[in-house]
């Protein structure tokens, strides 16, 4: 049996953004305009600036992310249709992920920028749980080149 294929998703929310001198502070909520999943998930991202001169800025962030159960269940479960003997059907509930972030930025000039970073997200348990997850963490990293606006 061969896993279904998502529908393309669109997702629209409100935030609420607020600053000070410790860092910032965003939270939200997001749902599926789409009505590909039905679900929807509430984030709270912490953000600090851990250094910061004219060329340099390096900033350290973390995400809660609880999505409701249409939403992982849509991601990470598994319909009777689509079981097989090595992947048993999954039907997971809710579930909050955290994720760590370091991110940068080296200006070469008033223009343009490197810009890097990475994160490391750990999965909610059941979304961990599911038969079609591998691992549990999850790193990322990316390189780029950025014009400043």
């Amino acid at each position: 049996a061969r896993m279904s294929a998502p529908r393309r998703s669109r997702f629209g929310g409100l935030t609420y953004n607020a600053e000070n001198d410790w860092g910032s502070m965003r939270g939200g909520y997001f749902a599926d305009l789409s009505n590909a999943s039905r679900g929807g998930y509430g984030d709270l991202l912490l953000t600090r600036p851990l250094h910061k001169e004219s060329r340099w800025e390096l900033n350290g962030a973390l995400e809660f992310a609880r999505s409701n159960s249409k939403l992982i269940n849509y991601y990470f479960g598994v319909t009777p249709t689509e079981a097989t003997a090595l992947r048993p059907a999954y039907t997971p509930g809710s579930a909050t992920s955290a994720t760590f972030w370091l991110t940068g930025q080296y200006n070469f000039s008033k223009d343009y920028a490197l810009m890097f970073g990475g994160n490391l997200t750990r999965l909610g348990a059941s979304a961990a749980a599911s038969p079609i997850v591998e691992r549990r963490e999850i790193p990322f990293l990316y390189v780029g080149i950025g014009r400043n606006l």
